[in-house]
């Protein structure tokens, strides 16, 4: 990965390597104050879940995720992007944005009518 580069990985490409950093990275949340990826909110490996992780210079700065929405009783065409944070130190790197047009990329691939975020 490049330096200085936002890099934007799925989880499901390659769980093995990316469990540890998101466990690492949700420790590191819960320092900075933020329980948005706390324990009974969120799992990676939920088959109702897709991860994206955004890495600057190799370390992961970032992660956002796409659940199948159960808020509105559609989870077969709508998905909500949540679980939104980003390490305090790297603000301002648009990290959601870049993560944004992953997802909105991977909801048409998967046939998802609606995509919206909380």
């Amino acid at each position: 990965m490049g330096t200085n580069t936002i890099i934007v990985k799925r989880y499901s490409e390659d769980p093995d390597t990316y469990w540890p950093l998101i466990e690492k990275f949700r420790q590191q949340t819960f320092k900075e104050g933020n329980d948005s990826i706390k324990y009974d909110k969120y799992h990676p490996d939920d088959d109702n879940i897709e991860t994206w992780l955004s890495f600057k210079n190799d370390q992961l700065i970032s992660i956002s995720a796409a659940e199948r929405s159960h808020y509105t009783n559609d989870p077969d065409i709508a998905v909500r992007v949540c679980r939104y944070h980003i390490l305090k130190e790297h603000r301002f790197t648009h990290c959601g944005l870049i993560m944004g047009e992953h997802q909105i990329q991977w909801a048409r691939e998967n046939n998802f009518e609606i995509l919206y975020i909380t």
